[in-house]
């Protein structure tokens, strides 16, 4: 698998990035550390790396190139163009660490299995690291074997079923008190009792479960409509929306919502999600103004060197 494709493979989140350029370093910025150097590979994408010099125009790589043509600890040759800048020429030494590079669900940035993982891979010797949001190397010393496979995430999607009706509406009833605060609470049972009788039976619904069991999101979909999204409070802003998004995505080309105008919660949601005004008008249950979102295709992304 080629750099590009890994890093279009990536799950968005947070957490501490290895700095990688993707094109060459301006003249102007801050100096680079001592022990790095950006190096521009025969593909023409430069990367900004650690290093240590083993020679006069030897280094080793002490990050993980993401590139085809070398590997993390390879000893390769470089030509010098410039005060820490250098284009590649060849491996002189090829490096006999091992390295697995997966792209990260957010579910499972989120798990602790992870965080433990990665704390005994430092323990055995080993390095590793995240970059482009969720792109994972971990690099392992000869003969040591700690196989990333075994680590859970914190919480799946799947498919609904009926057991999961009472953790679906526990979970809507405390997503939608918080985001529909100005609806009373008749409208509340009455959206309830829709959901449980028409809604689920009707849509394709994915779920989120939790490790321990639990059911605190979903995702209603009836054709290309979103109608209904929501994770329990509890779990807000951990990427569980957007990871619904993201299964949702291979079903269909676009997706649509209507959401009330006065649901700020939901509305910096999909927006945050690309979905993109289209068209206004008035609930005639309640006289309040909703509106009509439409998530169309991501474009097509060109990197330029």
């Amino acid at each position: 698998m080629s750099w590009l494709d890994r890093l279009l493979s990536v799950f968005r989140k947070d957490r501490p990035t290895v700095s990688i350029d993707l094109s060459p370093r301006s003249r102007n910025e801050e100096p680079l550390p001592d022990d790095e150097m950006v190096i521009e590979f025969e593909d023409g994408f430069s990367m900004n790396l650690a290093v240590t010099q083993v020679g006069p125009i030897t280094y080793r790589l002490d990050n993980v190139p993401w590139s085809d043509e070398a590997g993390f600890r390879d000893v390769i040759e470089v030509e010098e163009t410039g005060p820490q800048e250098a284009r590649f020429v060849r491996i002189v030494e090829k490096s006999d660490w091992q390295v697995q590079s997966v792209g990260l669900s957010r579910a499972m940035q989120a798990s602790k299995e992870l965080d433990r993982y990665l704390e005994e891979v430092v323990e055995l010797g080993g390095h590793w690291e995240q970059v482009f949001g969720g792109m994972l190397s971990v690099c392992l010393p000869p003969g040591v074997q700690h196989d990333l496979s075994d680590v859970r995430p914190a919480w799946e999607v799947r498919a609904y079923a009926a057991d999961d009706l009472e953790d679906v509406l526990t979970t809507w009833e405390a997503a939608s008190r918080l985001a529909h605060s100005f609806l009373d609470d008749e409208w509340h049972a009455k959206e309830r009792k829709l959901i449980a009788e028409t809604c689920l039976p009707k849509a394709d619904t994915r779920v989120i479960e939790l490790a321990d069991g639990r059911v605190v999101g979903f995702l209603a979909l009836i054709g290309n409509e979103v109608s209904g999204l929501f994770v329990h409070p509890d779990h807000h802003r951990n990427g569980m929306g957007e990871e619904l998004i993201y299964h949702a995505e291979p079903l269909h080309d676009v997706l649509e919502v209507e959401v009330f105008a006065e649901n700020q919660i939901g509305r910096s949601f999909f927006q945050a999600t690309d979905f993109q005004p289209l068209s206004e008008s008035l609930h005639e249950e309640t006289d309040r103004k909703i509106l009509r979102l439409r998530r169309s295709p991501t474009p097509s992304i060109e990197i330029s060197p």
